[in-house]
């Protein structure tokens, strides 16, 4: 930790050791048993919450919350204080294969996306949240198990066999940064 080789993340009790995405790929480190689409989605989604976190400002107490893997996802969730409203916040991103219960309802293929929630188990108010939210990017989507709802970002991956990690890495940060700032939900920079 002290040459930067592991970060210490989580909470100080139980800390959650991170090696930064530098040494990742020389080392061929990937986080769980991911392979096929997940394993490219793991890797989009651990890039973009790693810029998200640079997002935000001290004040913001911006942290990984929990970072999981089930059957046919990957999850990271990304906890931060909205200061405008001095309420928590959540990000969650999530690379998810179709029909799978974290897949969005109306898309046929494997998706990322990055969800606003209230906290990682409850979703915003839709009517609440429809006006801060605007036209910057999160649009209200329905899971396809079809009780799950909630404002999501989704980035298009034609084909993950074919698009890098680091190329839907950038579009889904660069659309992120968009959202965030728009509503209002970190410095305009």
């Amino acid at each position: 930790m002290d040459i930067g080789f592991f970060e210490a993340r989580g909470e100080k009790e139980a800390p959650v050791y991170w090696v930064p995405f530098l040494y990742r790929d020389g080392l061929n480190m990937v986080q769980g048993e991911a392979v096929g689409f997940l394993r490219f989605g793991r890797q989009v989604i651990d890039r973009v919450a790693e810029q998200a976190l640079a997002q935000f400002g001290q004040d913001q107490d911006a942290h990984i919350a929990a970072s999981n893997a089930g059957v046919g996802y990957e999850e990271i969730f990304v906890a931060f204080r909205d200061t405008r409203r001095a309420q928590s916040v959540t990000l969650w991103f999530v690379a998810a294969e179709p029909r799978t219960p974290m897949a969005l309802y109306g898309r046929s293929g494997p998706v990322i996306f990055v969800g606003l929630k209230q906290t990682l188990t409850e979703e915003l108010d839709e009517a609440a949240w429809r006006i801060r939210l605007g036209d910057g990017g999160f649009r209200w989507y329905k899971h396809f198990n079809r009780s799950l709802a909630g404002y999501r970002l989704v980035v298009e991956v034609p084909s993950f066999n074919t698009s890098s990690p680091e190329q839907v890495s950038l579009e889904l940060s660069q659309k992120l940064v968009r959202a965030l700032r728009s509503a209002g939900l970190v410095a305009r920079g």
